[in-house]
């Protein structure tokens, strides 16, 4: 009997032990969990800082994207009012440059019938055409013919330039401008007086 109660003694030892051991473990543990839940709710008030930081900084950036944005649009508006502005300008300066050119047109142009050329006559001939003797409201002339081939608008304007530049100009050393046909299907013609010499036989 001695021998059981000291064992059952010693059992309740052991479980005593046993048990302030588990105590102290659920004790730790608990202290665990508080550290644990303190350190999730660290995290969780950091991560909340993260969000709102970073949710500043979107909205930062949407309202620098917008200022740009907006700036960009209203110089690129100025751009397009400004193309636009030399455009109608450049129109009006085209539509202004035509009515000059009629304008001089009309006071130098005659039709194709009023020249009659005397092709037999060669006066000379050069790389933009050729000279011959005309006849013109019964007078005779020098009639320069231009090449049909070397016609362009761009040497269209040129002639233009040289028949507005004749019209202009009276020098006794320059033969006189009459008249220009510009309809003539060969090329254009430019009637000028005719001299009773030429600079090979006057030098």
């Amino acid at each position: 009997l001695a021998a059981v109660e000291a064992a059952f003694q010693k059992s309740q030892n052991v479980s005593g032990d046993l048990t302030r051991k588990l105590q102290d473990v659920h004790q730790d543990l608990k202290e665990k969990t508080k550290e644990a839940e303190a350190l999730r709710n660290e995290l969780e008030n950091s991560s909340d800082k993260y969000k709102a930081e970073m949710q500043r900084e979107k909205d930062e950036m949407e309202r620098l994207y917008e200022t740009e944005k907006n700036q960009i649009e209203t110089q690129l508006q100025g751009c397009r009012n400004m193309v636009a502005y030399y455009h109608a300008q450049n129109e009006k300066l085209k539509e202004d440059m035509r009515q000059l050119r009629s304008l001089f047109d009309n006071q130098w142009t005659v039709p194709r019938g009023a020249v009659q050329l005397e092709r037999s006559e060669e006066l000379g001939h050069g790389g933009w055409g050729y000279v011959v003797k005309g006849t013109f409201r019964r007078k005779t002339v020098a009639v320069k013919c231009i090449f049909s081939a070397i016609i362009s608008d761009k040497n269209l304007d040129r002639v233009r330039r040289e028949i507005n530049t004749m019209a202009l100009v009276r020098h006794p050393n320059l033969v006189l401008f009459i008249a220009a046909v510009l309809d003539n299907p060969e090329g254009p013609l430019i009637v000028t007086e005719l001299l009773d010499t030429d600079l090979r036989s006057a030098y």
